[in-house]
């Protein structure tokens, strides 16, 4: 599923910050590795040099800099920063030395086009204070380039002398929030030794080449390291496709949680960390996994009283034997979040214990059979699922979903769900490790039967589950009810 790294942290018009009180950006003064000259005026002492060499001067001073200027808008006016590698920059802080009060109250950023050979209007400012502390924090979206123009200077009318800004110093930022990287990365959900894990990924990043490294960490249930593998590869803005095949029997059957170590360049062009998790699972050559509804051990499609007698007896004869009580524990996407996942009344896929029994009677997918189980027996008591329901068996007058149709499909099928009274009704769909793919329905509807279409086009064969869960607007009685549907490809 597409992971969004990202967010957009500017709006479309500058902020303009004109209080201390405000936080600057976290991130370096970049203004210091640049070279500093502007259109006219100033040199020794008071030239462009002392507007970026990193030390502000006391206030109410003598300005470290100025520039000649003719009214208050001036036009043809600039201050300029280059430095010899792209740089990306969001952010432009002012420290006016208060002589006169010759401080600007907007002007425009222009950055430098490699292409057209020409200066480009980024975004302009007009902000009239007043200022108390004679400091100006602008912030806009970011631009990258080699050279930077404060450019077409607006200065405060308040005195004669407002024709020449003068500035104590001026310091340039990055605005660097999480990396502006969106990674979609496939990895398989069932693997059968001895095949091959095909990985494939893309990645979007508005510019810049650059060098991505991935690691992959592959970690039982448990938290133990099993495997640990890096590579890199080169990115070409804007999209770069890749993909990687990995060996299956470099694993031991069993669950995994895969953990993607992602190292992609930031807005700042400084490295940073992206991890996305995925619940994986190893088969041996031959096995089929375990489909486990938590509290059904004798898979007779009802928990009742015969599941508690099932327990007891597989216990009973087990006579303390490892080989029938211990076996490989569940693993689900939501295992960290929600402790009571592996007893949910849904679907679970297990890897095949050395009886075919036992990962049945492993209810609460510990990866032990103990009198625990008998947890999820009990709070699953008298449901049932599995009963393939015929086309007169929908009840359109209560809630109820019906069986997908067509079902195997390919690649689309529709699903009906009736509501007797309004009703909030959310239907998600699922894979086999219970990986949210889609949700098909999140809204509150009328009164009656409804249709909703699931299109698979995008995704591969095998077992999914349609989740659904709806609650009545005037009664508050609420439904669940799972399905399962089979692409066949």
């Amino acid at each position: 599923m597409k992971q969004l790294i990202y967010a957009v942290a500017f709006a479309a018009t500058i902020a303009f910050i004109g209080d201390v009180a405000h936080a600057q950006s976290p991130t370096p003064n970049i203004a210091t590795s640049a070279v500093c000259t502007h259109w006219s005026g100033g040199s020794g002492t008071y030239g462009p040099q002392r507007y970026n060499d990193g030390s502000i001067a006391p206030q109410g001073s003598l300005p470290w800099g100025w520039t000649r200027a003719n009214g208050y808008t001036n036009p043809g006016s600039w201050i300029q920063f280059e430095w010899q590698t792209p740089q990306t920059f969001g952010e432009i802080t002012y420290y006016h030395a208060e002589i006169n009060r010759r401080y600007m109250t907007g002007a425009t950023i222009q950055y430098w086009d490699d292409n057209t050979n020409s200066w480009v209007n980024h975004y302009s400012y007009v902000n009239p204070g007043p200022y108390s502390n004679w400091i100006q924090i602008a912030q806009f979206p970011p631009a990258t380039s080699t050279r930077l123009r404060i450019a077409d200077f607006i200065m405060a009318n308040v005195s004669t002398w407002d024709r020449n800004p003068n500035f104590r110093e001026i310091e340039v930022r990055n605005i660097c929030t999480d990396p502006p990287t969106d990674i979609t990365m496939n990895v398989p959900a069932i693997v059968n030794q001895p095949g091959d894990f095909d990985i494939t990924y893309m990645l979007e990043r508005p510019f810049g080449d650059t060098t991505v490294s991935l690691t992959l960490n592959w970690t039982t249930p448990q938290g133990q390291l099993v495997l640990s593998e890096s590579q890199s590869f080169k990115f070409i803005a804007p999209v770069t496709n890749g993909s990687f095949t990995m060996s299956s029997t470099s694993l031991p059957p069993g669950f995994y949680n895969l953990e993607a170590v992602w190292m992609v360049r930031d807005e700042c062009d400084a490295l940073g960390e992206v991890l996305q998790n995925y619940v994986v699972m190893v088969l041996a050559p031959g096995q089929v996994a375990c489909e486990v509804w938590p509290g059904d051990v004798t898979q007779d499609l009802i928990v009742n009283y015969g599941d508690k007698k099932g327990l007891n007896n597989y216990i009973h004869e087990a006579n303390l034997r490892a080989s029938w009580l211990q076996g490989p524990a569940r693993y689900r996407v939501d295992a960290a979040d929600d402790p009571l996942t592996f007893i949910r009344w849904e679907a679970q896929p297990a890897v095949p214990w050395q009886t075919p029994e036992g990962c049945h009677m492993d209810t609460d997918g510990n990866g032990v059979v103990n009198n625990f189980d008998n947890i999820a027996i009990r709070v699953n008591w008298m449901r049932t699922h599995g009963i393939a329901k015929g086309k007169n068996e929908f009840q359109p007058m209560e809630f109820d979903m019906s069986q997908n149709f067509p079902n195997p499909f390919n690649p689309a099928t529709s699903i009906n769900f009736s509501v007797p009274e309004p009703a909030h009704v959310t239907i998600t769909v699922l894979d086999v490790l219970g990986r949210e793919v889609t949700t098909l329905k999140n809204a509150t509807v009328e009164a009656g039967t409804h249709s909703i279409q699931f299109d698979a086009e995008n995704l591969e064969s095998g077992m999914y589950f349609a989740v659904a869960n709806m609650q009545g607007i005037e009664s508050g009685l609420s439904y669940t009810e799972t399905i399962r549907m089979t692409l066949s490809k």
